[in-house]
């Protein structure tokens, strides 16, 4: 309540947009809430004649009120500990593989053309429902995972193998579970 105390002192307009947003995005009210709370300091800040104490950390009691409002923290990152976990898991076996053998470049089953468009139309359908910005991040993720490739089986460093499980994560996370599981019913109808 006390964000919506500075906002009435900052303006009503202010507080009428929170309030709209609060009523239109319900379990969304208490991020609007902390940023409501830092945009109003700042604005406080901006009028007043006397300049804040140097002790001031916005950062710290933004955190603060944010923890206080129930909110997850910032460094919270499911899907990337998650990669960490799969590549722990999976990157002994990775090595082992002769990612140069050509065997990787053939069909993953009996050949069905129609079926393997029907699962490439899905998966363009998916790329265009993630955030773009996860997609450059997978794009980057893989090319930096191709320059670390070393050795003889064409594996990439355990970092890049791990970062590229992340990105790839976020993307598929990033779009409605119908249509992962589009891509994912379809690629199955191609495979043995």
């Amino acid at each position: 309540m006390l964000c919506i105390a500075i906002l009435r002192k900052v303006g009503s307009t202010c507080y009428e947009h929170l309030q709209l947003h609060q009523r239109t995005m319900a379990g969304k009210g208490k991020l609007f809430t902390l940023l409501g709370l830092v945009a109003g300091s700042a604005l406080l800040r901006q009028t007043t004649f006397v300049p804040a104490p140097r002790s001031m950390k916005p950062a710290g009691a933004a955190a603060g009120v944010a923890a206080l409002l129930g909110t997850s923290p910032a460094f919270a990152d499911e899907i990337g500990d998650a990669a960490n976990r799969l590549g722990e898991a999976s990157y002994a076996f990775a090595k082992e593989v002769d990612w140069n053998n050509g065997l990787f470049l053939q069909a993953p089953g009996d050949f069905k053309p129609l079926k393997a468009l029907t699962a490439i139309d899905k998966m363009i359908v998916m790329g265009a429902q993630a955030d773009p910005a996860l997609l450059k991040a997978a794009n980057d993720a893989h090319r930096e995972a191709i320059a670390s490739i070393s050795g003889p089986n064409g594996v990439a460093s355990k970092a890049a193998w791990n970062k590229v499980n992340a990105a790839i994560g976020r993307v598929v996370a990033s779009v409605p579970e119908s249509t992962v599981m589009d891509v994912y019913n379809s690629v199955k109808d191609i495979t043995d």
